[in-house]
């Protein structure tokens, strides 16, 4: 965390500084053009650290700005799209300062991603296996058999009995859920520090989603790997994260260990995230809880907190004046009005 928070407040703020960061996010900006002459910051001074071994869960609405870090952090915003400012370290190197040779060498090898789309992410004719040799081989030099056996291994880690007639399947043979069970064995085979996951259990039904929460719980611990998951739903990211970020409107608004942001949120945001969360049986024509309102328009937001058109605790200095990411209780939090200090 970049903000240096009092003793006391909390697992997260009280956790030791002894090791750097894998990862440390520093002020990072980033933009697009909005098609009047202007630009669009759909990142707003972002800055959080990520510690070897954990796994960290980017949760928030649509447009919060979610992927767009994920991808700031890669290198890949592609133009007219700009970081304006900020800066990507890891392992102690400045990615956003590196050559695009030297960001070609860390992708895939060092940092892995695991996109939302898997239909889009293999050839759907060739077969798994040669598809996952030539990944293996992309930045190592070793035998096909070789390559085939780690790819075979890594397939058995991700949960499937019979790695062997999977890698002889071709992608359209298979469902969504099995392709990115695949994707995420994939994401393994140079043995990545890091695996950033955008969205990976989107439009999955809820069986599929265990699978593949099963799936990056269970790399993580063998393999010691750290992860960043990114979704929408906070149900997602709670199951799997060892502390949550939540971003609104390129912003965060809250950062703490995932226990203290489930059971003591601060942020009215993070609250209503987690109450949308439908919870036990649900029957036919039972309202299920939603946020008031909707995600603002970025390219119009105000020099107050972006939230405070649909928050019940608003005051005018809300409106006026956009609240800092600062140490609360229990967790970073962004709010002139924290739930902490609201009466019940």
């Amino acid at each position: 965390m970049t903000a240096q928070p009092a003793a006391g407040t909390g697992a997260l703020l009280d956790r030791p500084r002894e090791r750097d960061p894998l990862l440390a996010v520093t002020g990072l900006t980033t933009s697009f053009p909005d098609g009047d002459g202007g630009r669009v910051q759909a990142l707003d001074d972002v800055s959080f650290t990520v510690q070897a071994g954990r796994t960290v869960g980017i949760v928030g609405e649509s447009g919060s700005g979610k992927s767009v870090l994920l991808r700031s952090i890669l290198g890949l915003i592609d133009p007219p799209g700009v970081v304006e400012r900020g800066d990507v370290v890891f392992e102690g190197v400045s990615l956003t300062q590196s050559s695009e040779a030297a960001l070609r060498r860390i992708r895939g090898r060092d940092i892995s991603t695991v996109f939302q789309n898997p239909a889009g992410a293999l050839n759907p004719v060739v077969k798994v296996g040669d598809q996952f040799v030539e990944a293996v081989r992309l930045h190592e030099r070793v035998s096909r058999p070789a390559a085939y056996e780690r790819a075979l291994a890594l397939v058995t880690d991700v949960g499937f009995d019979d790695a062997a007639a999977l890698m002889a399947t071709r992608p359209y043979e298979l469902s969504s859920g099995v392709v990115q069970r695949i994707l995420i064995a994939m994401a393994l085979v140079h043995g990545p520090k890091l695996i950033l996951a955008d969205e990976p259990t989107t439009n999955l039904d809820v069986t599929v989603e265990a699978q593949i929460l099963d799936a990056i719980a269970r790399i993580q611990v063998e393999y010691s790997t750290t992860v960043i998951i990114v979704s929408h739903d906070m149900g997602v990211v709670s199951q799997v994260s060892d502390e949550i970020v939540v971003m609104y409107a390129g912003r965060i608004v809250e950062h703490g260990e995932t226990a203290d942001v489930l059971t003591r949120p601060a942020h009215p945001y993070t609250r209503a995230l987690i109450e949308s969360v439908p919870t036990g049986r649900i029957t036919a024509g039972t309202r299920l809880p939603t946020i008031p309102g909707t995600p603002p328009d970025l390219s119009r937001l105000g020099p107050g907190c972006a939230f405070a058109e649909r928050c019940a605790y608003a005051t005018d200095r809300c409106v006026t004046q956009t609240p800092p990411l600062v140490p609360g209780t229990h967790t970073l939090r962004a709010c002139h009005n924290p739930l902490e200090a609201v009466a019940p």
